[in-house]
């Protein structure tokens, strides 16, 4: 059954600001079409806003640069009510300065700056089944870390530990580690000033809560076989093609 937010539920935030370097296609990555003529963010946008009945209101996209006309015109194509926060300056240094954005946005429009949020991807195809598991999850005091099995010797972009009540334990690139870390991140407003810290908005996401845990705690939310991928280079966006066009 689709999830039924309220009021209360979890802000969702997109960010597609990216410069996407090793991409080089015509378009930009996450609006380069992978299945019917539509691209990641299209897809993700529609699976909130159709299968899972989630309030455009409560749904943010982060842009910059010359991806902002596209992604304007298909903002207001998937309905009213989604919010596009432009970077200033062209770019993004990296996903925390993106979200530092959204956030600062929110409190200077009429948003609920007290809201916890999602951080989502634009150049990711998050399967049905793992955004049921996200968006049925009640907003917490502590940061979420989505995980799922990694396999055994693999080397990792981002590797995590946990213990046996599922509390994340130490993060980061390389081998040996149990569980691999997927790309959504939930963020309780108690940890927003930490994002909004313009000396740590060049880091990845992985980055701060890897040097939060020595101060906080973070906890893992658990998916198996999720099927999440994302797209970096015309050969991902070649496979995500044929991936997605056979399902």
């Amino acid at each position: 059954m689709p999830v039924q937010p309220s009021a209360g539920d979890w802000h969702l935030v997109i960010l597609a600001a990216g410069r996407g370097q090793r991409f080089a296609g015509a378009v930009p990555k996450m609006l380069a079409p992978v299945r019917c003529g539509q691209g990641l963010l299209e897809l993700l946008l529609k699976a909130l806003l159709v299968e899972h009945h989630w309030p455009a209101a409560q749904i943010s996209v982060v842009g910059a640069g010359p991806a902002l006309p596209a992604l304007r015109q298909l903002l207001h194509e998937c309905g009213g009510g989604l919010q596009l926060h432009a970077l200033a300056g062209g770019g993004s240094r990296g996903p925390l300065h993106s979200l530092a954005a959204a956030l600062q946005d929110q409190r200077a429009l009429a948003g609920n700056p007290n809201q916890p949020c999602w951080v989502l991807h634009a150049d990711t195809f998050y399967p049905r089944t793992l955004l049921q598991l996200l968006l049925a999850q009640p907003p917490a005091a502590q940061p979420l870390v989505v995980v799922e099995p990694a396999k055994q010797g693999e080397a990792l972009e981002v590797g995590v530990a946990l213990n046996e009540s599922g509390q994340v334990l130490a993060l980061g690139p390389g081998r040996g580690w149990g569980w691999r870390m997927l790309p959504a991140v939930g963020w309780p407003p108690s940890l927003f000033p930490e994002l909004l810290e313009p000396a740590r908005q060049h880091w990845s996401q992985w980055q701060l809560l890897k040097a939060l845990l020595a101060s906080h705690s973070a906890q893992a939310l658990i998916s198996t076989g999720s099927g999440v991928f994302d797209v970096d280079t015309l050969a991902d966006h070649q496979r995500a093609r044929q991936r997605l066009q056979s399902t």
